[in-house]
């Protein structure tokens, strides 16, 4: 073999290799050789978005600048509308629902937005349910604060055929008691909720409370934060108390400390027109497995009864 004809092998098999290496970078981008992405189960993703999340000792959560909460805002109604979003600052995670016996389990119908960092900003997680087309947005704005109020809101997400579950991204002490996103309006929570809720939506929003500080409240506490109740929620009580469940329906005088009345989403959502659906679950009843899940199977059958979800 001359030495040209070994050159010309040389170099022939260094094109080569480029010329993969071009193919290969573009079928990733084109999206034609990315390897698939396995999805991961709805309790995984809450629970390592809760561990990477700043807690209630944190002093680095500091409310978002104006421009960072409507940039994630605008990302996850873009996810909404297009199954996309463009946000530097997340990752799009397909989501595994558990059987729920609804028909709508599919891996590729449930994307979340996690937040990347660890600790994270605290700028909160969002699960999106591209189809079937629901009404229903499931808000949980103090998890780990309202101990399990996040694995109940996951499951009414799950089990309604919600659109959307928003849980808050930090614990509601964290920086100085500064991440109350349900009392906070300049929240990256709280400028999601505004890009989202519209005219004929229904938001349901889940927290907790202990007898030790409300003994006369009963197991669950039900309101729309202003004092006539809707014909959905007096349905929701009705079927809540056939279910076993003392329950307390604010009307303008009972059970008023846990009405909601100043919180921010329920401001919002009378604002623009939907109805706001305040859940406040007793200790005891978040502490047993068997009863916390009883009373979210209810409340989402009540709710798909009253034709939300």
């Amino acid at each position: 073999m001359t030495r040209v004809d070994r050159a010309f092998r040389y170099w022939a098999a260094a094109a080569g290799v480029i010329i993969m290496t071009v193919a290969t970078a573009c079928g990733q981008q084109s999206g034609e050789m990315q390897p698939e992405v396995q999805p991961e189960k709805l309790s995984s993703v809450v629970s390592r978005v809760i561990k990477a999340s700043p807690d209630r000792e944190s002093s680095s959560y500091a409310p978002p600048t104006p421009a960072v909460a409507q940039a994630i805002a605008a990302g996850v109604s873009e996810l909404m509308n297009t199954g996309r979003a463009s946000l530097e600052s997340y990752d799009q995670v397909p989501v595994e629902l558990p059987n729920t016996g609804q028909g709508d389990e599919r891996s590729d119908s449930v994307v979340a937005l996690v937040e990347r960092g660890h600790p994270t900003a605290g700028n909160g997680l969002y699960i999106v349910r591209r189809a079937p087309m629901s009404q229903l947005v499931v808000q949980i704005p103090h998890p780990v604060a309202d101990r399990y109020s996040e694995y109940m809101g996951t499951q009414l997400f799950a089990q309604s055929g919600a659109r959307l579950f928003m849980m808050a991204g930090a614990h509601r002490n964290a920086g100085d008691d500064s991440a109350d996103v349900a009392h906070r309006s300049d929240s990256t929570f709280a400028a999601v909720n505004d890009a989202v809720v519209q005219k004929g939506m229904t938001v349901v929003q889940i927290h907790g409370f202990s007898s030790d500080n409300h003994d006369d409240f009963g197991d669950v506490v039900l309101s729309n934060s202003v004092a006539e109740p809707s014909p959905t929620l007096r349905r929701l009580a009705s079927d809540l108390e056939d279910g076993g469940f003392d329950t307390c329906t604010y009307d303008g005088k009972k059970c008023k400390a846990l009405a909601a009345t100043a919180n921010v989403q329920a401001v919002a959502a009378r604002a623009r027109g939907a109805e706001f659906i305040h859940i406040e679950v007793n200790q005891k009843v978040r502490k047993d497995r068997s009863e916390r899940r009883q009373l979210m199977r209810t409340i989402a059958a009540s709710l798909r009864a009253s034709g939300v979800g």
